[in-house]
């Protein structure tokens, strides 16, 4: 999809905003001297509003932090017994604190103090048990009436209760308790389950009224959890709602009908999370038909009403949730969907429903971290990693970014599941880590420029970017870091290191180092079909003294193998440097490689030139 004098590859090359030229990649510095104990799988930045940046990495079965403010550093343990399995790492940050999800494990919440704790509480998974044997006053209930009794775990803080789970009815999840009258006097005592959520401080019995129905109910008493049981106090026939607080719930009308669920429903295991409209946006690993989104400013509150489900007829799957104006994308593994806005218990109709719309003709998303926010200058673009290419939306239509590259021979797309995208703003392009064609692993990098210096129109009449292609890096995890109000980019690789990238000229990982090429494609110098006989070949190019480059001309005949000719030439100055070596032949390639040292930039190549039976030209 070359245009006439556009490139056919940059390795190791880059292209900087307003600069028509290809420069040599700097290198990548080691954040971690000493290695990790094993390979570091993925990671994130988090940056507070009142405390220190960190990073995050997932390493082993552990959580590892280190402080994000200095160059170097070291990773010590932030939570342990996370799953060996657990591949990706994601976080949102809602209210100062960060919230991290794997797609493996239960979320976590990690504070500007770095204290961590889970994300929600477990919802109950036993109902308590009764006895008889109240010291009290007691109550009659008539046959065949009954009250229901649940508990609650709590967190209290200062007396404060920061977090409470849930109670279910739902079929094979009966945590609800049932007291059936017979007419006589009762002395209820109950008796709670063991405990489920590990942090919580305290727990407290919720009970109907007599004939009442779950979640309706009000708090009994509550205790500290070393207290094993608590009595029904009340008294007189078929009791009213006891005087503690009520039970939290969510309650709405769809259709005339009144649904009344808990408020504090667990939040799922989920790989995707964002931010949209002050709540946590989720996927759900167990039913991955559903995003689900928590109660308005409460991040450990997920109402079982609050769910938004994409039924299709390929039964397709949520991949991930990308928030963007005014509305937020949810990327499927075949489709893509936007929502435009979250509806609320006190709206006149609650129905998610009406507010998710299909992205038109879109392809699906290759895995969670495979997407990326930026814009060409003319509104917020997503950008994302499809089976047949990279598309970009605004979130009304589509189109593909990579139509100059050979998609298929160029990647591996049975390992898409380990690529990653993310948005270098530093630089105006996305970096697109991937696993090159008959790889395993992700070695390679491509560059998206989007600046409008180097954005070109696409097939379909839209805005694409010239790509730099193949930047020789590997990494099992990509992301940027904002450090000092600095965009930089940053991989964790298998190595156990955390490598910042285009700092300094090493590069530690590739083979061989920093390898810098560019080439042409083929130039027809006198038109398509007439064969030239080139004079000399010169390149343009920025100095860097005391090194040397090397100029190809490569010349092709038809039915023939090409012929190349290489010539050493030094770069002690900024200058064109000519090639005297003559060669015949229909298309003329022209490349320019230089191995490390000091990055060099590369202008323009050129001919002085005969062709059959025209004049010379340059």
């Amino acid at each position: 999809m070359l245009a006439e004098g556009e490139l056919l590859q940059t390795q190791d090359g880059e292209y900087r905003p307003n600069d028509p030229g290809v420069h040599q990649i700097p290198g990548r510095e080691e954040y971690n001297s000493s290695a990790e104990a094993e390979g570091i799988r993925a990671a994130r930045f988090l940056e507070f509003d009142n405390g220190t940046a960190v990073f995050v990495t997932l390493m082993g079965t552990e959580y590892r932090i280190a402080n994000a403010l200095g160059q170097t550093g070291s990773f010590s343990s932030l939570v342990t017994g996370v799953s060996q399995t657990a591949t990706t790492l994601d976080s949102a940050v809602l209210n100062d604190i960060h919230y991290l999800v794997n797609g493996t494990d239960r979320g976590r919440a990690v504070n500007d103090d770095q204290s961590v704790e889970f994300h929600g509480m477990l919802q109950n998974v036993s109902a308590p048990s009764l006895s008889d044997s109240g010291v009290g006053a007691g109550f009659i209930l008539f046959v065949g009436v009954t009250v229901k009794y649940w508990i609650e775990e709590r967190i209290k803080v200062d007396g404060i209760v920061i977090r409470r789970n849930a109670a279910s009815t739902a079929p094979g999840v009966e945590t609800v308790l049932t007291l059936l009258g017979a007419g006589i006097r009762v002395f209820p005592v109950i008796t709670r389950p063991t405990k489920l959520n590990p942090e919580a401080t305290h727990w407290a019995v919720f009970a109907t009224a007599a004939n009442g129905n779950f979640p309706v109910g009000a708090e009994i008493l509550e205790v500290d959890f070393s207290v094993n049981q608590m009595e029904d106090t009340r008294t007189a026939t078929d009791p009213l709602l006891g005087s503690g607080p009520l039970y939290e719930t969510v309650s709405t009308t769809q259709a005339g009908q009144t649904f009344i669920v808990p408020k504090w429903g667990a939040p799922p295991i989920s790989k995707t999370i964002d931010v949209y409209q002050d709540s946590l946006i989720m996927g759900d690993i167990v039913d991955k038909q559903v995003v689900v989104f928590s109660f308005f400013d409460e991040p450990h509150s997920f109402p079982a009403l609050n769910v938004f489900r994409f039924n299709t007829k390929e039964r397709d799957e949520v991949v991930a949730v990308r928030t963007m104006d005014n509305f937020f994308m949810v990327l499927l593994r075949d489709a893509l969907w936007k929502v435009i806005s979250l509806p609320r218990p006190e709206d006149s109709a609650f129905t998610p429903e009406r507010f998710k719309v299909q992205i038109d003709g879109a392809f699906g998303c290759v895995n969670a971290k495979a997407h990326a926010l930026f814009s060409f200058g003319t509104g917020l673009r997503l950008a994302y990693v499809s089976p047949v290419g990279i598309v970009v939306t605004d979130g009304a239509g589509w189109d593909i970014l990579t139509d100059d590259l050979d998609w298929e021979n160029t990647v591996e797309i049975s390992l898409l599941s380990k690529c990653r995208l993310v948005n270098n703003r530093a630089k105006y392009r996305l970096e697109f880590l991937f696993v090159p064609k008959g790889g395993t692993e992700p070695t390679e990098t491509a560059y998206l420029n989007y600046h409008p210096s180097h954005a070109k129109l696409s097939l379909a009449g839209g805005l694409k970017s010239k790509i730099n292609w193949p930047i020789r890096r590997d990494g099992n995890d990509l992301f940027v870091a904002t450090r000092n109000g600095v965009y930089e980019s940053y991989s964790v690789n298998a190595d156990g290191k955390l490598y910042r990238h285009d700092v300094g000229e090493d590069e530690p990982v590739a083979t061989n180092g920093i390898q810098f090429a560019v080439e042409t494609g083929d130039v027809y110098l006198g038109g398509v079909t007439l064969q030239n006989i080139v004079r000399k070949s010169f390149v343009h190019h920025s100095a860097a003294p005391g090194e040397v480059g090397r100029l190809h001309l490569v010349q092709r005949v038809e039915g023939k193998e090409d012929e190349t000719q290489p010539t050493d030439i030094p770069l002690d100055f900024r200058q064109v440097s000519k090639v005297s070596k003559q060669g015949k032949g229909e298309a003329v390639r022209f490349k320019f490689t230089k191995a490390g040292g000091a990055s060099v930039r590369v202008s323009f190549f050129g001919a002085i030139f005969d062709t059959t039976g025209f004049a010379k030209g340059v």
